[in-house]
């Protein structure tokens, strides 16, 4: 009797733990169905975005080219960290910070892991979360100007 009250009692123990993970699918399932949804109508809105915007990360179609395929020989890798102004269309955008990492800082004072800085004979990149500078003319020691992946201009003249 006692064996039967047992088998009894674990199986109506196994029958209320069926029931409970069947409740904990149906509502995961739930869930899930509205991210899909979610995904969905935002695979929707990128869709309708203009095609002619660049990708992240993507280098234009065309490259401002450099005046000087050299511009940049004659500047030291230890001469671009430093504050710089930064404009951007001829608007001044704030200040940015360059560090001896290859890492900078934005005009908000934000320094985030996509922000990197490369320099190379020809041009100094500056690599931005959706996008990328390429300064490829030196106007005077520390100011140079450039074009961004989305064909806006940008200067940085160092201050510090």
């Amino acid at each position: 009797m006692i064996a039967a009250g047992c088998v009894v009692a674990a199986g109506g123990s196994a029958i209320l733990l069926i029931l409970r993970q069947r409740a904990a699918i149906q509502t995961l399932c739930a869930q899930l169905g509205l991210q899909q949804m979610e995904i969905e109508s935002l695979q929707a809105q990128l869709a309708a975005r203009p095609a002619t915007r660049s990708s992240p990360r993507t280098t234009p179609e065309f490259v401002l080219p450099a005046a000087d395929p050299n511009a940049f020989a004659g500047v030291s890798e230890s001469a671009i960290p430093g504050r710089y102004k930064w404009t951007q269309s001829e608007q001044e955008k704030g200040i940015l910070t360059l560090f001896p990492d290859h890492t900078f800082e934005n005009h908000k004072g934000e320094k985030f892991s996509a922000y990197r800085w490369q320099l190379s004979r020809e041009r100094l990149v500056m690599e931005w979360n959706l996008g990328t500078i390429h300064y490829t003319n030196v106007v005077s020691p520390g100011v140079y100007i450039g074009v961004r992946t989305d064909g806006q201009t940008a200067r940085l003249e160092k201050v510090e």
